[in-house]
């Protein structure tokens, strides 16, 4: 176990300069990150909001998302992928800073609406820089060093966020805002463009476009589709998760206790990605990603079960389990089937898909809430996952039977 762990961080340190300095703008964004974990219960307990209403805003914000998923994709393909990060950092701090003097007026969650939006357009552009910077046999540990920098800055501010929401919640947009701030100014210091520099190239795939990209490798088109249904999974932690928690242990402790978890979420992460990756980084990524469907399946199904805080702990621990190895191999498995003028875009739909499930996710859930129970909707959550895992395991027969060549880095089973 400590043999994989060093051999992990021997890889951390090989990767280029730039990397750590996307690594140090994932952890400050995400340390910041307070507005996002705790929007439902700011729109719940300070707004006023009814349940219905705020699986509504939800929905929408990650709508809002998608559009700017799109437009970041392109841009970081056609302007470069550097603006992309700049400008975004720099629109969400101003309209961060103007929803802490907005106060509790309606007008917030639609101006989180465009806050999400700018959010949106990040990691077509992030995620496309990361893929310039590093080769198909770096990449699985390129994405997983993002993600681990993501979830420590998650984890080390989700404590905080919660103590903040529960005594001074207004200052959760004032927190934000600074964070985005030291974002673009870490960003503008340290990170170069990435844009690879063939213009002759980039004017053909325009004129091919991502339509007969895509038509040429449908199984690229279909792994991508069912990112829809991990966005269905992963709203759940920001939806069902936190109304839960309020229902069992209380208005007074529930914020306190979800902030404890998505710490846990944080730290898991922090401590298990890279036992977890080395563990699995020699196998096929869809068999994987099956299995942190069912993970996903077991530990958020559980949570309809479960009345005391380990066990709350315990079900979060589970599912992160299942959101480690999702996130390490799905982007490793999209940027080694992407051609290079295309990153952007690609990646964009891959975005696109994922926010269309965390759209409908709070609608799907809330629903079913309302009209059946939360037991009902765990386990309307959980049948979402265990259908993923069939997904995922029927396109890797379809993969199989084509006995279709696996890219540099990605070993076959």
């Amino acid at each position: 176990m400590l043999q994989h762990l060093r051999e992990e961080l021997r890889h951390y340190r090989a990767l280029p300069g730039p990397v750590h300095a996307l690594f140090a703008l994932r952890f400050t964004t995400a340390a910041g990150a307070f507005v996002y974990a705790f929007a439902t219960l700011y729109m719940r307990e300070k707004l006023g909001l009814p349940r219905d209403r705020v699986g509504l805003f939800l929905t929408l914000f990650s709508l809002s998302a998608m559009p700017g998923a799109l437009a970041g994709g392109k841009l970081a393909d056609r302007v470069g992928r550097r603006p992309v990060v700049l400008g975004v950092q720099a629109l969400a701090a101003v309209l961060l800073f103007a929803c802490f003097l907005a106060g509790s007026s309606p007008v917030v969650p639609w101006l989180l609406c465009v806050v999400w939006f700018l959010q949106g357009a990040m990691p077509p552009a992030t995620n496309a820089m990361l893929a310039d910077l590093v080769d198909e046999r770096a990449r699985p540990h390129a994405f997983a060093y993002l993600y681990l920098g993501t979830n420590l800055g998650f984890s080390l501010g989700s404590g905080f966020g919660g103590l903040l929401f529960a005594h001074h919640a207004q200052l959760i947009f004032l927190g934000n805002g600074a964070a985005a701030l030291a974002a673009l100014a870490l960003a503008a210091w340290k990170l170069p463009e990435t844009r690879p520099a063939h213009a002759a190239e980039v004017a053909h795939a325009d004129r091919h476009g991502l339509l007969r990209a895509f038509a040429g490798a449908p199984d690229l088109a279909a792994f991508i589709a069912m990112q829809a249904l991990f966005g269905i999974l992963f709203s759940q932690s920001g939806f069902l998760l936190p109304l839960q928690v309020n229902a069992v242990f209380g208005s007074d402790r529930g914020p306190p206790v979800f902030g404890t978890l998505m710490t846990t979420n944080g730290l898991v992460v922090v401590m298990a990605s890279g036992l977890l990756i080395a563990a699995t980084r020699r196998h096929a990524a869809l068999p994987v990603v099956a299995v942190s469907a069912i993970l996903f399946a077991a530990g958020m199904g559980g949570y309809s079960m479960l009345a005391t805080h380990a066990g709350f702990v315990a079900a979060t621990i589970v599912w992160t389990a299942g959101e480690i190895l999702v996130v390490a191999h799905a982007g490793v498995y999209v940027a080694n089937r992407s051609p290079p003028p295309l990153r952007g875009r690609v990646s964009s739909v891959h975005s696109t898909c994922f926010s269309a499930g965390l759209a409908a996710g709070p609608a799907i859930a809330g629903a079913c809430l309302e009209s059946r129970g939360a037991t009902a909707a765990w386990s309307l959550v959980a049948s979402i996952g265990v259908a993923t895992a069939l997904g995922m395991l029927v396109l890797r027969r379809y993969e199989t039977g084509r006995s279709a060549p696996v890219p540099q880095g990605e070993p076959q089973t």
